[in-house]
């Protein structure tokens, strides 16, 4: 008995020290006899062949960070493109906002270009307001001065009705 317990001890050695390295040791069957007439034959364990896996290709990281970093960028350039398309979209409507009809009204002491603008044009943008106040009477960055003329877009006739 001694001797088949030793028999199997060096065939699991054997078994351990075979497998390729990386892959794991066969497993371990039991070993089972079968007896046919007068001897005795031991039936050994069925070995497995390793098994060819896919390996997955590594990718380094500073491809990875690359990667990244390219992606950040076309998102950001997308995000300026819309916002300059909306802001462009928005200048236009605020010209079309401005009222075509012109009257002149006088300046009087502590006006100012904001509350004129308001006061003569109530639904359109101020800012646009001011910007043709501007270019109609060739004013650039002039100072107001009570009793000066001044030819505004009057957008008062459409707030009324």
């Amino acid at each position: 008995m001694s001797l088949l317990a030793n028999a199997r001890d060096l065939h699991e050695q054997d078994l351990e020290s075979n497998s390729a390295p990386g892959t794991r040791p066969a497993r371990r069957v039991r070993h089972t006899t079968i007896s046919r007439g007068p001897r005795i034959i031991e039936a050994a364990p069925i070995r497995r062949q390793p098994v060819a896996c896919a390996v997955t290709r590594q990718i380094p990281p500073m491809v990875l960070a690359a990667r990244w970093a390219g992606l950040l960028l076309a998102s950001a350039a997308v995000v300026v493109a819309l916002g300059w398309i909306l802001s462009a979209l928005g200048d236009a409507t605020a010209v079309e906002s401005v009222p075509a009809r012109t009257a002149v009204v006088r300046v009087h002491a502590g006006d100012t270009l904001y509350g004129i603008a308001h006061r003569m044009a109530p639904d359109s943008d101020p800012h646009a307001v001011i910007a043709r106040i501007q270019q109609l009477n060739q004013m650039g960055d002039a100072a107001l001065t009570a009793g000066l003329p001044l030819t505004v877009p009057d957008g008062r006739a459409t707030a009324q009705r």
